[in-house]
């Protein structure tokens, strides 16, 4: 029996819905077996860091916004300020 959240599928890459494509568009590195043994959010953030050569955060930064624009809520999502819009 599954315990763990994170051992749970969450349906982060579901074809029916589009996010498989776009997850591919996005991550174009991922290979299509890479791609099939995503089962959740986790999964998806450990590829990307694997596959992009980027550390953690800024893998958990890149799958939360792509995934907050591919359930339409960019607008919501949070946004952090450029440099130049940094207050001094």
């Amino acid at each position: 029996m599954c315990t763990r959240i994170r051992d749970r599928a969450d349906g982060i890459l579901d074809a029916a819905d589009g996010r498989l494509l776009a997850a591919k568009a996005k991550w174009s590195r991922l290979t299509p077996g890479a791609l099939s043994g995503i089962a959740n959010k986790q999964d998806l953030i450990t590829g990307v860091e694997e596959h992009y050569n980027l550390s953690h955060a800024a893998a958990v930064q890149d799958v939360e916004l792509w995934d907050a624009r591919v359930r339409g809520a960019y607008e919501t999502a949070p946004r952090f300020p450029a440099r130049n819009e940094v207050s001094p």
